[in-house]
């Protein structure tokens, strides 16, 4: 089954022509989504058929519409309301409970400006934040999960000398970290500002993740010195009390790999605005443009770009060379707001920009006649890898120019998605009416390493086999010692423990002896099997540790053999370096004799003898005769294994049947072209020896 013949795409829902259609992917293009006319559709991409739900009541005019990176959310929203629908995957029929499903619905109040633009916060616990971009320019961070939970950034006061906001905001994103938000504005051309950190008000990240914004933190206190300015100084104090006090909270939660939740104080949330940021270079061409949109376009798991379009149709690709300070207090903050700019590419007409989901390094700007698919990948890769590899030597290399493809097959895009299907990775475009879809060729470029970052070949490097890890064995200990410090389930009072056990009503007693047993031999199974586990391992780690010692005893006795082989092989070397310089001087020998010859008048006025004429006609009879063999042979050869191909093809009971004396009669005609070309050789070396000794005599 095709992709752009999949039953999510079969008919128009309501048969609504005109009516906004939405495509959503998530987990890597393995879970698609569908939104049209109230009707919400999802499944599998491997699924043939899909599951829907009617949203009741129904939304009017929606404008977008934003899966959560998980995919378990979508959020609806137009200018007026947000809808946010829980999407059941692990439900076949949830069509009797949407209700249930409709997670929460918010409506303007009259007094209220319009919605322009609606996020899911990426580092928000269950998803539980969106971050709302409105026509006045304000931005909110919603905790749709929790009443009374808001925080609103760049916010007018309407009064005179507190304004200092952003106005006239166009597009916002959230960097590939999460953790800073960027708005675009229109006013004189257009800025880019940023608002670090943006924060939900319960924090999930990795301790990975906290662990290098503490290094990041640490590294820009360090670079503090008398010349810093006051605000950068507080801030970036600010920022490591921050961190700090983050990292001291999570200290002892999880493993190294688990994710962290961590309640984020209402003051921290309330950030400033800090820019605007800087171009370098800045074409004069892009003076007369307005910037447009913005969005973030991933290029590794740690870094990314920004892609910046405008209205006369060029694309900006920028990276932030520096590294911001968070800002809570400051106005006009603007301490290493930079950008540098990588491609700038100009397009026939704007259009709406998209980043699919689940792919590095490939963007798309839709306009009413078809898409533009803009792929970065093939120098978007390399800087990644120098970047993050922290090697910059190749960046001087690397030409800094996108593939750019033009897809005209449907006009009106509202979608643009990155999907995944039988190991086969496409985009997917989705207008209201029509599917088309474009398969992404595979990255074949590959960065080459220098020799110090090159790593052995893991199909030949030693590896250790344990049927069961050494923490989860250890996990089970723990466990088990706890329980074993618990006293027996069953309590006998007092009275009872008292009277002698040799009674007529020793009933209570003999029932609490085998609760008490139970637990005693359950508890001593548990401990048998998991002595028995970790006498298996011990027994496993017996043998590795055998084998280990087996293979450095071998790679010890294999030192003492290539040693012997060196010395062999050097002494070997020697005598060849000996005859080779014999062979040198014997050729330079003949090569002077050469050139005395054709110096020589008395050489160039000789004729050439009759016996030396008889001698190079014989050679040359030989040279085709061994020619014609060795034809010969190649034809016959083609003819065996042609011959062989055959009677592999036929049943064993046929081939046993078949006459030896062909087979006889080939081999003797193979060994008979033998000793011809032995002969051939052997006269062509004895008439070669012939013309040397001769020439030597003259």
């Amino acid at each position: 089954m095709s992709l752009e013949g999949h039953s999510i795409f079969s008919g128009n829902i309501l048969n609504q022509s005109n009516s906004e259609r939405f495509f959503l992917t998530a987990n890597r293009g393995s879970l698609c989504v569908l939104y049209q006319e109230s009707i919400l559709r999802w499944c599998l991409v491997s699924e043939d058929s899909y599951r829907f739900m009617q949203l009741k009541p129904a939304i009017e005019s929606v404008k977008g519409a934003v899966l959560s990176k998980s995919g378990n959310f979508i959020c609806l929203y137009s200018e007026v309301e947000i809808r946010i629908v829980e999407i059941p995957w692990s439900y076949t029929d949830p069509s009797s409970m949407a209700s249930v499903f409709q997670r929460y619905r918010y409506i303007n109040k009259k007094e209220e400006y319009g919605l322009k633009q609606v996020l899911f916060h990426g580092l928000a616990a269950q998803d539980n934040t969106i971050i709302v971009l409105r026509s006045d320019d304000s931005i909110s961070l919603l905790n749709w999960q929790r009443d009374n939970d808001t925080i609103v950034l760049n916010r007018h006061y309407r009064a005179l000398g507190l304004d200092a906001v952003v106005s006239d905001v166009s597009s916002i994103t959230l960097s590939e970290d999460c953790l800073t938000l960027y708005a675009v504005n229109t006013s004189e051309g257009g800025d880019i500002y940023a608002f670090y950190p943006c924060l939900p008000s319960k924090l999930n990240i990795s301790k990975k993740d906290l662990k290098f914004l503490l290094n990041k933190s640490l590294v820009q206190y360090e670079g503090l010195n008398v010349n810093s300015k006051a605000d950068n100084k507080t801030n970036t104090i600010k920022q490591l009390h921050f961190v700090s006090a983050m990292q001291k909270n999570s200290a002892t939660v999880g493993n190294e790999k688990e994710d962290l939740l961590i309640e984020v104080p209402e003051g921290r949330r309330q950030t400033r605005d800090q820019g605007p940021f800087t171009i370098s270079p800045f074409p004069n061409k892009l003076y007369d443009c307005t910037f447009h949109e913005i969005s973030t376009l991933p290029i590794s798991k740690e870094l990314d770009l920004l892609v910046l379009t405008m209205d006369n149709g060029y694309v900006a690709i920028l990276y932030n060379d520096l590294e911001i300070t968070m800002n809570w207090e400051f106005t006009n903050y603007d301490h290493n707001n930079s950008f540098v700019l990588v491609e700038i590419i100009k397009l026939d007409k704007p259009g709406k920009l998209s980043i699919p989901a689940g792919q590095y390094g490939k963007f798309a700007v839709s306009t009413d006649t078809g898409a533009y698919l803009i792929d970065t990948a093939k120098w978007s890769e390399k800087m990644a890898t120098c970047l993050v590899d922290s090697d910059l030597q190749l960046i001087g290399e690397i030409t800094f120019k996108s593939d750019i493809k033009f897809i005209d097959s449907l006009s009106h895009i509202t979608s643009i998605s990155f999907c995944s299907m039988l190991e086969t990775d496409s985009l997917i475009f989705v207008s209201n009416q029509s599917v088309a879809v474009t398969p992404l060729e595979p990255n074949i470029l590959k960065l080459p390493k220098s020799n110090h970052n090159q790593k052995t070949d893991s199909s030949n490097a030693y590896k250790i086999h344990f049927t069961q890890p050494i923490d989860e064995i250890m996990a089970l200990n723990q466990i088990f010692q706890q329980d074993i410090k618990k006293s027996p389930s069953v309590v006998v009072d007092p009275k009872t423990r008292q009277q002698p056990l040799e009674n007529d009503t020793n009933e209570i007693q003999l029932t609490a002896l085998t609760e008490v047993s139970k637990d005693l031999m359950t508890g001593i199974s548990r401990g048998q099997a998991l002595g028995l586990v970790l006498h298996n391992r011990l027994r496993e780690q017996q043998y590795e540790l055998t084998c280990q010692l087996k293979m450095g005893n071998e790679i010890l006795e294999k030192q003492d053999v290539i040693a012997d082989t060196y010395e062999r092989q050097l002494s070997s070397k020697k005598k060849i370096s000996v005859k080779q310089n014999s062979l040198i001087e014997r050729l330079n020998g003949m090569k002077k004799r050469i050139t005395e010859i054709e110096r020589s008048s008395s050489y160039q006025n000789s004729k050439i003898s009759k016996k030396e004429m008889e001698w190079f006609k014989e050679i040359r009879n030989q040279v085709l005769n061994f020619n014609q063999y060795v034809h010969t042979q190649r034809k016959l050869q083609e003819q065996l294994q042609y011959v062989s191909k055959e009677l592999k093809l036929q049943p064993n009971e046929v081939t046993l049947e078949q006459p030896l004396d062909d087979w006889d009669e080939l081999r003797k005609v193979l060994d008979e072209d033998t000793k011809i070309l032995k002969e051939c050789n052997a006269q062509i070396r004895q008439a070669s020896t012939e013309i040397h000794n001769n020439t030597v005599n003259t």
